[in-house]
């Protein structure tokens, strides 16, 4: 691990992008609740600690793991989702199979 980060601030919290080595996975890190947006993706692991956000996931997600509430999440590849929070919706590509985690309550997992 050659220990790079990168962190963007937004008003409630923010994004940490970090280098996991060799391999190329990243881990990002999102912490800001009503985020609105794409975040790119290469095979990366995504931990989401916020609730209300629409964000659009582009490229390859290996893991993502929500913990927060009402998000409206889209995928374009994902391999394995965990979902701990309430009223989520996440959403991927036809034709991709994920390993599904649903701890929380009232979640839609589905592809599109």
């Amino acid at each position: 691990n050659d220990g790079s980060t990168v962190s963007v601030q937004g008003s409630h919290g923010g994004v940490n992008i970090s280098s996991a080595g060799q391999s190329g996975q990243s881990i990002i890190t999102l912490n800001d609740s009503d985020f609105e947006g794409d975040v790119k993706c290469s095979n990366s692991d995504v931990v989401l600690n916020a609730s209300d956000c629409k964000i659009h996931f582009v490229g390859t997600v290996k893991h993502l793991v929500v913990n927060g509430s009402s998000n409206e999440l889209r995928c374009d590849l994902v391999q394995h989702v965990q979902v701990n929070g309430s009223e989520n919706h996440v959403t991927w590509s036809s034709g991709t199979n994920p390993s599904i985690a649903n701890v929380g309550s009232s979640n839609t997992l589905k592809s599109r």
